[in-house]
């Protein structure tokens, strides 16, 4: 039976069947990426790809950018850092791809939680070490990017906080905007980064109403990436979710949280 809201009810929670988890018809040529179900473009959007000298297509499966119609001699597609589009289709974007990331430094996620809100936005919560000296990352002078995705899945979050944007507290930084007037940092409230007493850099993020989906469990990927025109540095940091609760009246978890 559809309910209210619904678009279909096919009795299931499963992804890429006609009707999704989420009770949304998935129809190849929709005009919407389903990227859950392997999609990379969907009928005219193309995911913002472009080719110099040529008309860039999405094939009808779409699995695939068509770039049949471009000269042979056409360069090949290269990242964009920054722009939160993965421009050459190799599955990564932006500071998840080694071309935007000049060195990589292995972080750990201590916490991480998502909440379904009544609104159908979603809460986020996030603490992690970033590493130690080694990262000399800089919120001042820096860019500061937050990437997150669930695998198997698509990214859920692409934010960006602007160089100068974060206010010093003592041996703390802290980006405030309560009120979401920085378009680009995608309605996150409250990212904080500090030293420890051994060098270590920590960093939490706080979005209370967050444009998000809900994923599936899973891992939790998160990318912090700071750019430098000099130096482009990030710390991926990945653990397993789980349904903090069993009963919820959504097909997918209302809350997510961090295994150890």
């Amino acid at each position: 039976m559809v309910d209210p809201g619904e678009q279909c009810d096919d009795g299931n929670a499963t992804d890429c069947d006609g009707c999704s988890a989420r009770c949304t018809r998935e129809v190849v040529g929709n005009g919407v990426i389903d990227t859950e179900c392997g999609e990379v473009c969907d009928g005219d959007d193309v995911a913002g790809q472009t080719r110099p000298g040529g008309t860039v297509t999405c094939a009808p499966d779409c699995r695939r950018v068509d770039r049949s119609r471009c000269p042979a001699n056409a360069p090949a597609p290269r990242e964009i850092c920054g722009n939160c589009i993965d421009d050459d289709l190799n599955g990564l974007v932006d500071f998840e791809d080694p071309a935007c990331c000049a060195a990589s430094v292995a972080g750990k996620l201590a916490k991480a939680r998502l909440k379904a809100r009544a609104n159908g936005r979603t809460l986020l919560r996030l603490r992690g070490s970033l590493g130690g000296a080694e990262l000399a990352a800089s919120s001042t002078t820096e860019d500061v990017f937050l990437q997150v995705r669930t695998q198997p899945g698509a990214e859920l979050l692409c934010a960006e906080v602007p160089a100068g944007r974060f206010e010093r507290l003592r041996h703390a930084f802290r980006f405030r905007d309560r009120t979401h007037t920085v378009p680009s940092a995608r309605s996150l409230d409250l990212p904080r980064l500090h030293r420890g007493p051994q060098g270590a850099l920590h960093a939490r993020a706080l979005g209370r109403a967050m444009p998000l989906d809900m994923p599936h469990p899973g891992t939790v990927q998160v990318m912090m990436g700071f750019a430098d025109p000099a130096a482009t540095q990030c710390a991926p940091m990945k653990a397993p979710l789980r349904p903090a609760r069993a009963a919820c009246a959504r097909p997918e978890p209302s809350l997510l949280r961090q295994t150890t």
